[in-house]
């Protein structure tokens, strides 16, 4: 079988800086609301407090475009020599490959100071897959199911790219479609890369009349991405259930209609790193003169790691299915712990090293928490009612760290993953208010506590010193949730249907870079004639000093505080959908035909003041507010 795709997309400039890195986004926000859109000669009116930032209607005037394809290729041959053996090979191929074709015109502040810029990016990916088992199955005394599995695998995957930059045309009518109009010094760049991963697997299972199920598998994975010593991982695991419900002792529990029991322990690798065991050499940024020749040298760009090996997850997970009254009441209770071991990320190295940093096993974390979900028929007649709800908690923390990876002193060698730090706040600081932990302080400012010092060898006392230092930061929370959960209720009569779907997120913290920008940063918008927020008329001022917001006067200790970090638990009205399905006999029964209203995201009740609880940083498109109407038909 084999399945194309081809897919034409008109890229939106969101960007992720500010002034010559923003987006759209950054640039609407930053952009006084006063300003017009042209200038007196037509052109895009430009700042000149903030020559930098472009108009952000201008942005329309790019030319961005992405083209991507896809062939999903796969087949396989099947022999049975002898009866209860089954060979089977599969061979499979998916190619993927795009390309971005990028122009900035002279109408835009920054092609206009290039005259104008083209840009192609090529990326090609070709991942091809074998695959080979032998299964053996057979049944003693038709209870009995016992299954046996050997197998390999090899798969191949091979990357490649290039890009061309250039500047300077005469004319905008080109685009990007002829890049030799431009005169410019060209920038090319190009790559290639290949991955191979190869495996041998086996797998013994058995099933007694549905009623215990048991299974054991074990991997033997290898990588071309490490090192001699350590291409190879073993990764074993085993599962067991057990349906309680069968039992003769459970006959009399009329009201129980389902009780399964779930055990499983085992292990997974993961080698997705790329090539970063090995050295690498390129030209470097510092040529010299040899003769009367100008010489690129060649240096070093990749450390080598040869102790570089596979990461392991190491998961144990117990659940029970429950069903009560013939399933009116269903759901699941399971609980999680899974140790993320060998951590494969970067080291960053110390300054004197020409390469910053390294790949290595940078330690190990822990994972765990609570799954709990709900399914109920309320109603179950003309008029029908069923009700979905799940909440998990989650726990991710460092369970141990690599010695060779130096914390700073206020982070937790078991701190969640995701942590956030920060300083303790007590106020604003009053007109001829006195703190005596912060030297310099001015009226306006927010109060940091003193919570911690540091001894004579640098480390922390744990106990307040009479000044504000680093050693007063501390863990404010993390962007993970502590838990999620989400609540649906389904409505059904007389061909009509509504479902209402609520999801949220609780015992979370992210910080709100927007007002970080333009709230606190107050002071120097108005100089750049730049937008501010709203609340800019709330900080605190000689006759306004009570407020929650500091004022604008410099405070002479930086950081993030618990100001910034907010609370970012959220409850969102995901998706309301009201629908009616027309009678078949309409169709004398040879058609099906729905006709549906749908609405996402409109509502979310939460505390945190950005833009968007659960995306939001500077300039991030929110979760938009939508409504569509279709119709669904069927034969």
């Amino acid at each position: 079988s084999a399945t194309g795709s081809y897919i034409d997309n008109g890229n939106v400039q969101l960007g992720s800086g500010e002034w010559q890195a923003s987006g759209v986004l950054v640039a609407a926000l930053q952009m006084s609301p006063v300003i017009p859109i042209y200038d007196e000669s037509g052109d895009y009116y430009i700042n000149p407090k903030d020559a930098t930032l472009p108009n952000p209607v201008s942005y329309r005037e790019i030319d961005d475009n992405t083209v991507q394809k896809r062939l999903l290729a796969n087949g396989y041959l099947e022999y049975t020599p002898i009866k209860n053996l089954t060979l089977k090979a599969n061979v499979g191929m998916d190619n993927k490959s795009g390309l971005r074709s990028t122009y900035l015109p002279t109408t835009f502040l920054h092609g206009a100071s290039d005259n104008g810029k083209a840009t192609k990016e090529i990326n090609n990916n070709m991942d091809l897959l074998f695959n080979f088992t032998a299964n053996y199955n057979f049944t003693i005394n038709d209870k009995h199911n016992i299954g046996a599995l050997l197998g390999y695998e090899y798969q191949n995957f091979m990357y490649d790219g290039f890009s061309s930059k250039v500047s300077n045309f005469f004319t905008d009518e080109f685009g990007s479609n002829n890049m030799g109009a431009g005169s410019g010094t060209p920038t090319v760049k190009s790559y290639k890369n290949a991955t191979t991963l190869a495996s041998y697997f086996g797998r013994l299972s058995y099933n007694f009349n549905e009623k215990y199920i048991a299974s054991m598998t074990l991997r033997r994975d290898g990588s071309s991405n490490f090192g001699a010593g350590n291409k190879w991982g073993f990764f074993p695991s085993v599962a067991f259930a057990w349906r309680i419900i069968q039992e003769d002792f459970m006959k009399p529990v009329e009201f129980l209609s389902n009780l399964k029991l779930r055990l499983s322990y085992g292990q997974t690798g993961n080698s997705g790193i790329g090539d970063k065991a090995f050295a690498y050499y390129g030209p470097t940024e510092f040529p010299y003169m040899f003769g009367n020749n100008i010489v690129i040298p060649a240096g070093q760009t990749q450390m080598p790691n040869d102790k570089l090996k596979w990461e392991t997850t190491t998961e144990f997970n117990v659940g029970l299915d429950y069903g009560f009254l013939q399933n009116r009441i269903s759901g699941s209770i399971e609980y999680y712990n899974k140790v993320v071991s060998d951590l494969l990320s970067y080291r960053t190295l110390p300054v004197y090293n020409e390469i910053r940093s390294v790949a290595d096993n940078i330690g190990a974390t822990q994972l765990s928490g609570f799954e709990f979900d709900i399914h109920t028929v309320n109603l179950d007649g003309k008029f029908k009612w069923n009700t979905d709800f799940n909440i998990s908690t989650y726990t991710d923390k460092w369970k141990e760290r690599n010695p060779d990876i130096v914390l700073d002193p206020w982070v937790g060698v078991n701190d969640p993953i995701r942590a956030v730090y920060g300083y303790l706040t007590d106020g604003i600081v009053q007109i001829g208010q006195d703190v005596p932990q912060m030297e310099g302080e001015r009226p306006g400012n927010l109060i940091y506590k003193d919570v911690n010092g540091y001894d004579e060898n640098h480390k922390l006392t744990g106990k307040p010193d009479g000044k504000i230092s680093d050693a007063d930061m501390v863990l404010l929370g993390s962007t993970d949730p502590g838990f999620s959960f989400g609540f649906g209720n389904t409505f059904e009569y007389m061909g009509f249907d509504l479902n209402i779907f609520f999801y949220g997120m609780g015992d979370r913290v992210l910080m709100n870079t927007n007002k970080n920008k333009y709230l606190l940063g107050a002071s120097r918008l108005p100089m750049n004639n730049n937008n501010m927020m709203t609340e800019v008329s709330e900080l605190f001022r000689h006759d306004q000093p009570s407020t929650t917001h500091p004022g604008i006067a410099p405070n002479p200790y930086q950081g993030n505080n618990d100001y910034l970090i907010e609370n970012a638990s959220f409850i969102r009205l995901k998706n309301i959908t009201l629908g009616y399905t027309f009678p078949r006999k309409w169709f004398k029964e040879k058609m099906n035909l729905r006709m549906y209203i749908d609405a996402q995201n409109l509502f979310t009740w939460t505390k945190y003041t950005g833009i968007d609880p659960e995306t939001d940083s500077l300039g991030a498109y929110p979760n938009a507010k939508s409504v569509s109407f279709g119709l669904s038909l069927g034969f």
